[in-house]
């Protein structure tokens, strides 16, 4: 419809003289649905169903003519039909040809609505198995306005006229010695008739002790075989499930197998046992993830991932001036999270030796890598391997670094007592922070086995360095010797990084020397320009950085997604995300996100101070580059990406984790220090 104004006199706007107003004529929408009857029997050979035919106009519009047909499958014959429509029954006799029924409902009103109820009888000669489809649809002479729901079908199996019985086994639980594990028995009968004298059985894995059967002990336990006797169960009937829970205190495959069995025949017994297989793993080693930061009180929070429920206990390494021993205890909370603050004050400053391990139950695991841990007050490195003759661990070197320099640098092997192939490796980064190439040193000496010197030559000026120091720990190490497990570099978060943070590191990004601090400052070919207020100094700010972008996602089990879950409602809340940036061909190493002010690694807990604050959720804003994204959390296989080239768009790249079937061969160990060339 179309409304139009006008005038003698001129217009200035004639675009506001009219309005239009479109409406769609309504029509008919008649609709059909199939379902068992209340009160239909079972789909045996010889015997007799009902179906219930749904129909309704969903519009105001009245639909003439009506007609409501279903085409029974071969097998099935007509016996009677009734209909209910507007409160009455009314008796209805359909139009049969063949295999196809015809009702004629004549007119229907809008919104009204009624069933039809209609019985069928089963040829003998129906044979378990059998599909039987039968196929409904409704039409109207008047026109419709949709008409995609005018048909349905059903699809029924023919089963056998006797009892089935059927059992199902599900099981789970921590995965790790010590850990709990359950077992959950669903069972029933599932056929026309009731099962007499039923028998319910489950053989238990010999890991699994301590038992507890809930509500519903046993009728007996025999060895490692505990039977139920149920009695009789009725036709189509279920029973509530048993729960069988223990405590797991051996390593490895275990299988446990549950069946079913009654006195009464039945033909099909395929689904008469059930069994699960789990593994269980070694108790693992508490990650010790923190403290990173280099200006940390003297009593510091350690913090890091265990196994829920676990108590983790951190020790300190005795040296020549500071006596070793117990430094603080911490429960591990559900989501695999723990934090011990030293009940210690740890002086004098320097480089310490921190390991842990934890407990649960009657179990402890082996003790943790060596996390590197730097007092207070003394902000950034100055020769901390050796203090008055004692060695501290850590990557010592020097407080002023010259270009062009070939410095010997040393470090404390302490993961394993037979450290094989140690190699110093250099990153090489530009003032973007861009990585632009990478050179691997090997130890020139061993001093007792694990005391590695290398010999370190510094590039040329404006160039900040990353100093790597990797070995391998060989499986049958003695004393030391870490868990069987692989880890890439750089070790995190199982072997935390020691990293050279704080003010003064910030500082020294910025100026190529400072004097206050003992710095060597040497000036750099050609001569520098006008002296600034620091004699010898020459400052420099660099470039501008690229504007940073993604990647980010979520961290999600890909088994519960795989089961139909979403991946929101699957996500890992307890896994370390890792960005690592292309060094060189095949070359990757951890992307420094220091100089952008973000966390690498990021804990998916929601609460790690990494500012990501979303459960199962991490987040990198990275410069353009090739990248990696690493993923590890307890219970998972580790994960690394596809090459990710950041650009200037978005990339999203959500996590799927899968479970872990057992441990690899080998030790991979890094540690790591950042350091910037003065």
């Amino acid at each position: 419809m179309r409304a139009e104004i006008r005038a003698a006199n001129p217009d200035p706007d004639l675009n506001s003289n009219y309005s239009e107003d479109i409406e769609a004529v309504p029509g008919a929408n008649v609709t059909v649905g199939m379902r068992l009857g209340e009160d239909s029997g079972p789909f045996v050979a010889g015997g007799a169903v009902t179906y219930t035919l749904d129909y309704a106009n969903q519009d105001m519009v009245q639909a003439e003519d009506v007609v409501v047909t279903d085409r029974l499958p071969t097998g099935m014959t007509f016996i009677s039909a009734v209909i209910r429509q507007g409160g009455g029954i009314t008796v209805l006799q359909p139009t049969v040809s063949g295999n196809l029924l015809t009702f004629n409902l004549g007119l229907l009103e809008g919104y009204q609505s009624g069933e039809i109820l209609l019985r069928v009888a089963l040829a003998a000669s129906l044979t378990p198995g059998q599909e039987l489809v039968s196929r409904a649809g409704i039409s109207t002479s008047s026109e419709e306005s949709y008409s995609e729901d005018n048909s349905v079908e059903d699809i029924q199996t023919v089963i056998s006229d006797e009892p089935n019985l059927w059992v199902s086994l599900n099981s789970g639980g921590d995965g790790q010695l010590g850990g709990v594990h359950y077992y959950s028995l669903y069972f029933g009968n599932s056929g026309t008739r009731p099962s007499s004298n039923v028998r319910l059985s489950l053989t238990i894995p010999a890991g699994l002790t301590a038992l507890n059967f809930g509500l519903t002990p046993p009728t007996s336990l025999v060895g490692n075989v505990a039977t139920w006797e149920i009695g009789t169960l009725a036709a189509w009937s279920w029973a509530e499930p048993l729960e069988v829970i223990g405590i797991l205190n051996a390593v490895g495959p275990m299988t446990s197998t549950a069946s079913i069995s009654g006195s009464s025949s039945e033909s099909f017994l395929e689904d008469n046992t059930a069994e699960a297989v789990n593994e269980t793993l070694d108790l693992s080693l508490p990650v010790i993830a923190g403290p990173e930061s280099a200006v940390i009180g003297p009593r510091p929070a350690f913090y890091g991932l265990g196994a829920p429920g676990a108590t983790v206990s951190l020790y300190l390494s005795t040296t020549q001036s500071v006596p070793g021993g117990l430094i603080g205890t911490g429960l591990v909370n559900e989501e695999g999270t723990w934090v011990v603050t030293s009940t210690r004050t740890i002086s004098p400053e320097g480089w310490y030796w921190v390991t842990g391990t934890q407990q649960l139950r009657e179990h402890t695991s082996a003790a943790a890598g060596v996390v590197n841990y730097m007092t207070s007050t003394l902000p950034f490195d100055t020769n901390s391997l050796r203090r008055s003759g004692e060695r501290m661990g850590g990557i010592n070197q020097p407080l002023g670094w010259a270009p062009l320099t070939t410095y010997p640098i040393e470090m404390r092997l302490t993961e394993c007592a037979e450290p094989l192939t140690p190699t110093l490796q250099a990153l090489f980064f530009n003032d973007q922070g861009l990585m632009t190439g990478y050179q691997d040193f090997p130890a020139v000496s061993m001093t007792d086995g694990t005391l590695a010197t290398f010999e370190f030559t510094t590039p040329d000026v404006e160039t900040s360095f990353e100093l790597f120091v990797l070995y391998y720990c060989p499986l049958n190490n003695p004393l030391r010797s870490t868990h069987v497990q692989r880890v890439t570099s750089p070790g995190t978060p199982r072997y935390p990084m020691a990293s050279a943070q704080g003010p003064i590191d910030e500082i020294k990004r910025y100026y190529r020397c400072i004097t206050s601090l003992g710095a060597n400052c040497q000036p750099a070919p050609p001569p520098p320009p006008p002296p600034p207020a620091c004699p010898g100094c020459t400052p420099f700010k660099p470039l501008q950085r690229p504007k940073p972008t993604d990647p980010d996602g979520f961290v999600y089990d890909a088994a519960m997604v795989e089961a139909g879950a979403t991946i929101t409602q699957s996500v890992i809340t307890n896994a370390w995300v890792t960005a690592t940036q292309q060094s060189g061909p095949g070359q990757f190493a951890p992307w420094n996100a220091l100089e952008f002010e973000q966390s690498n690694p990021q804990l998916t807990d929601g609460s790690y101070p990494d500012r990501v604050l979303r459960p199962g959720y991490y987040s990198f804003l990275v410069p353009p580059g090739k990248y990696r994204i690493q993923a590890r959390a307890p219970g998972f296989l580790p994960y690394e990406s596809h090459i990710i080239e950041v650009v200037n768009t978005p990339v999203t790249l959500h996590i799927p984790m899968r479970r872990s079937s057992g441990n690899q061969t080998e030790v991979e160990i890094s540690q790591q220090q950042r350091l910037y060339l003065p």
